[in-house]
């Protein structure tokens, strides 16, 4: 899907809204940055497959890493921190509803 179809799938809410352990086979509409430093890993329309496991690997690592040293966090554009009933950090973003 090109990023502009994603995105227009955004725009129009017709999308959900998933933990990264839910990502697998989900088509993206976000743009996913890490600060610092800065460089895409998932681009509007990418399919979150095979071929983007290590990037959401990647991610899962930040997500881990809220936990493990709470304050000490990154900021990461298109992903969403919720903390759990438990106190559990976890990251969701938006992909194309199914």
């Amino acid at each position: 899907m090109t990023p502009r179809e994603a995105q227009l799938h955004l725009t129009r809410n017709n999308v959900d809204y998933l933990p990264l352990d839910e990502l697998e086979g989900r088509v993206a509409t976000t743009l996913f940055v890490v600060y610092p430093p800065g460089i895409a890993t998932i681009v509007p329309g990418e399919r979150l497959d095979a071929r983007s496991r290590p990037m959401i690997d990647y991610l899962k690592a930040f997500e881990r890493g809220s936990n493990i040293f709470p304050g000490l966090e990154s900021e990461i554009q298109g992903l969403y921190r919720e903390i759990d009933d438990s106190g559990v950090v976890r990251f969701y973003t938006y992909v194309v509803k199914e």
